[in-house]
């Protein structure tokens, strides 16, 4: 009975819709129900079973059905026995989208929850769903298990790793394959040489295609033609060439795809050229004015507004697409920025600044933290978001420096010189910005035309109804992994109101404002490329969970610690510290011997911010895996509850009755208590290798 069952499974998964339902339709609705009872007497699935569902999966029909059915045949536990189907059979006919090659990996693992060991047939016919996946990464884990479970894999277990390997234009992958089976007495088939030499086409190399072409001419049997394991017999020409020239067309087509490190790149040049320069203007203090109740008030409205349009950013990116999000989303900063320049005659200005900013830097931030997370591979995280970093930072030095040099000759000077000053530099700054967000949909790529370092394509779920993805947005919280991390989420931007309008803004002049805005950016960028190599480290994810962690705390006790210190201890003109009511002017020149250790405090304020925020980026890239929607939700509500958190620091910025050494202090305590409920992510890292089980 298993096995009519099991070859049910797998017909039912390949029949097309006719077919079935002749099925159905065979008997009345009575006699069919009698026919379903008898045939789905209580069972239990069997590695046989489970094969056949495997084997659907891998095909290219629809598998929601065989999946129901497996469902009421199979029982909880071990040990219990399952209720008969009632009810009509065509209620196992329910669709289930985009779970072909995931579901067949879950299966797998199922099989040996049950103590049901997997055979030979079973880990091939999960390669074989990898190969139509373009999975390699998955594949080459495949295999090790295949080995370690006592069996040897056969022809067809390599050829679905050839077949990966000609997805990704892997050659040399390919051509290793091959002589590894050589090496283990397995005669390659057509379809392997096929595979490679799709590979080797994809690749461009014509060398490597004649080369296995006379391998093929020397193994094929007389008569022209080549036997292949299974007993079939082609002719060289006839399979092998048709190949080759349509591989050779398509290489000319990927010629034209997109690598992801590439796509990384640009999306820090427009990360550069918007909110790069946007941190240079807030990282003098003041938001760049002359005010400090401009400052809060507009950071206020922006983050406030951030924060909802943040944490509804899936929706946007899934009905629109991330060019249309990135380009308006940097056109805003400009708009900041104009506002920002006039609010001295129009104080209402900072107020709709703020609004615009907070809308468009919502939907920049959740369509480039999606694609940043989505473009990566498990062991190229960390050097991917470093890469995006340091060049978005890059922004953050270059204004930075900008202000320092024009500034240089003001320390003091006449107001018509500053406002001289103010004018070059916030129309230098935004006709940078108006720059990127133009370039914006001709530098970044479809998604669906990038391929990953692994050779391995982006894939997007299809979107659904605007109230869907309303609805889906909702639900993110719900999300146990999002849960685990809403305070690391709150408190990763709430210390820049402390960073930037008390440390920074109340301890220097202008000039050394605008020096220190350039090395606390430069020492994120720093940061950022070290700590990434530490996040792509060999060894068990858990294992860099819990380094990357380590290094968190490190950073932020070393540095709000010292920053507090100075805060109480350093002297300031005629006094001792500074605070709200009591700022100091230091210069990094004339006043060197006591501006160097905080300038140097600073820096460190920096780094840890890079280390904090891109172990945050890591953490949501590793937890979603290959998943883009997981990517695009767990950005969104990244964004969106990081920015809830920093407009309640500006907010409180706002009250005169709250001093800079207790923002501080709630800064450290903050930052470090929302580092505990992370840790409850790490036990299921390793379950998966590569990916988090949350």
């Amino acid at each position: 009975m298993r096995l009519e069952a099991a070859w049910v499974i797998h017909r039912w998964a390949k029949l097309g819709d006719g077919g079935r339902e002749a099925i159905l339709n065979v008997q009345d609705g009575s006699d069919r129900v009698n026919v379903k009872d008898s045939m789905w007497e209580p069972t239990r699935a069997d590695t046989v079973s489970f094969n056949a569902v495997i084997d659907a999966f891998a095909a290219n029909g629809d598998v929601g059905k065989a999946l129901s059915l497996l469902d009421e045949m199979s029982c909880n536990g071990r040990n219990t026995v399952p209720t008969p189907v009632s009810g009509d059979v065509a209620r196992a006919v329910a669709v289930l989208e985009d779970m072909r090659n995931r579901r067949a990996q879950e299966l797998r693992r199922e099989m040996q929850q049950r103590d049901l060991l997997p055979d030979l047939v079973s880990f091939n016919t999960v390669l074989n769903a990898c190969s139509r996946g373009g999975d390699v990464a998955e594949a080459l884990r495949v295999l090790p298990e295949l080995e370690a479970a006592r069996l040897s894999p056969d022809v067809f277990s390599y050829s679905s790793i050839l077949n990966c390997y000609a997805q990704g234009a892997n050659a040399t992958a390919a051509r290793a394959t091959l002589t590894e089976m050589r090496e283990r007495t397995l005669q390659p088939n057509v379809v392997c040489f096929n595979a490679a030499l799709n590979a080797h086409s994809r690749a461009g190399d014509l060398a490597g295609v004649e080369g296995l072409l006379q391998e093929m001419h020397i193994e094929r049997a007389a008569g022209g033609e080549f036997t292949e394991a299974m007993g079939y017999k082609f002719r060289v020409e006839d399979v092998a060439v048709p190949i080759i020239q349509a591989s050779m067309a398509e290489h000319e087509q990927d010629r034209s795809r997109a690598s992801a490190p590439g796509q990384i790149a640009v999306l820090g040049a427009l990360a550069f050229a918007g909110p790069g320069l946007f941190n240079a203007l807030n990282g003098l203090g003041n938001a760049g004015s002359s005010d400090p109740a401009v400052a809060a008030l507009a950071n206020s409205c922006l983050y406030c507004t951030f924060a909802v349009f943040g944490y509804f950013g899936s929706a946007f990116f899934n009905l629109f697409g991330p060019r249309p999000l990135l380009s308006i989303g940097g056109l805003t900063y400009a708009v900041y920025a104009i506002c920002i320049y006039f609010t001295a005659q129009y104080k209402l200005l900072a107020v709709v600044g703020g609004i615009v900013l907070g809308i468009g830097a919502g939907l920049f931030w959740t369509a480039q933290g999606s694609l940043m997370m989505a473009y990566a591979t498990p062991s190229s995280r960390g050097r991917l978001i470093a890469v995006f970093w340091v060049i978005f930072n890059l922004g953050g030095v270059v204004g930075g420096l900008l202000q320092f040099a024009l500034n240089f000759q003001t320390t003091g000077g006449s107001a018509t010189r500053r406002k001289h000053v103010e004018r070059r530099r916030s129309w230098d700054l935004q006709s940078v910005m108006v720059s990127g967000a133009a370039l914006a949909p001709v530098l970044l790529a479809e998604p669906s035309s990038v391929v990953r370092e692994d050779g391995t394509p982006v894939l997007f779920e299809q979107t659904e109804s605007p109230l869907a993805e309303l609805r889906a947005a909702f639900s993110a919280i719900a999300d146990p992994f999002v849960l685990r991390n809403l305070l690391f989420y709150l408190a990763s931007n709430w210390f820049y109101t402390y960073d930037f309008n008390g440390f920074n803004g109340h301890q220097f002049n202008v000039r050394t404002r605008g020096l220190n805005s350039a090395s606390f950016w430069a020492a994120q960028m720093f940061a950022a490329w070290r700590f990434g190599k530490v996040l792509d480290a060999d060894g068990p994810a858990k294992l860099r969970a819990r380094n990357g962690m380590i290094l968190v705390c490190l950073g932020l006790l070393t540095s709000l610690t010292w920053a507090l210190q100075d805060s109480s201890s350093l002297p300031c003109g005629g006094h001792i510290g500074w605070d709200k009511g009591a700022p100091c002017a230091l210069d990094f020149w004339h006043d060197a011997p006591h501006a160097l250790r905080p300038m140097c405090v600073f820096a460190l304020l920096g780094a840890a911010d890079a280390i904090y925020q891109n172990y945050a980026y890591w953490l949501m890239s590793t937890a979603a895996g290959s998943n883009v929607r997981k990517t695009v939700m767990y950005s969104a509500a990244y964004k969106g509850v990081q920015s809830l958190g920093a407009g309640m620091a500006w907010l409180i910025d706002l009250d005169p009755g709250i001093s800079y050494r207790q923002q501080g202090v709630l800064c450290l305590v903050l930052t470090l208590g929302a580092c505990i409920p992370v840790l409850s992510t790490f036990p299921g890292a390793d379950r998966k290798k590569e990916d988090m089980t949350v």
